[in-house]
């Protein structure tokens, strides 16, 4: 089995316990972008062709306390997540992308992906390319991994090491016209 089918196995196996618990459904994230980059990648094989990719440097605004296994909130660390389309990438149903924290000890942070149809990273693409002074965006993300600690959520990233993102949606907020 190759490590690509091995992960397949294991993000399916998390949707399928998921399902089985007594969760009621993937917990919200919503995260404030800080920065946005966009990369243009390409070889000397692959002249002809180019890959485009989106990256997002954000930070979680709500909900604001997610306690993680080493007691510290996921809202201390930054995150880093790539918007991918998914023309061409095959994944399991029922997720688009994952969450994983990386030095959780140190000055860690999260490092994730998203898969999106092709339309709606060209829309995204579009307007990052033409911002032309400052405006927020969010990112809301459904997930599936955290648990239940007293009101509040939880993170045990020891026992569920990736969160599987279930469904995304950015939000642009443009200044006044006046």
């Amino acid at each position: 089995m190759t490590v690509d089918e091995q992960h397949k196995e294991y993000i399916l196996g998390l949707i399928q316990a998921h399902a089985a618990s007594y969760h009621p459904g993937p917990q919200s994230l919503r995260l404030e972008a800080r920065q946005w980059e966009q990369t243009l990648s390409f070889s000397d094989e692959e002249a002809v062709t180019h890959r485009r990719g989106l990256h997002l440097t954000a930070r979680v605004i709500h909900p604001e306390q997610i306690i993680l296994a080493n007691g510290r909130a996921l809202n201390e660390y930054d995150f880093l997540i790539e918007l991918l389309s998914n023309a061409n990438i095959e994944h399991p149903t029922g997720w688009i992308g994952q969450l994983k924290l990386l030095n959780p000890d140190d000055d860690g942070f999260v490092l994730g992906h998203a898969f999106m149809p092709e339309c709606v990273f060209e829309d995204i693409w579009e307007r990052v390319r033409l911002m032309s002074s400052p405006m927020s965006s969010l990112l809301s993300l459904s997930v599936i991994g955290l648990g239940k600690l007293g009101s509040g959520q939880l993170w045990d990233f020891e026992k569920t090491p990736v969160l599987v993102i279930t469904e995304a949606s950015v939000t642009f907020k443009y200044g006044s016209l006046s």
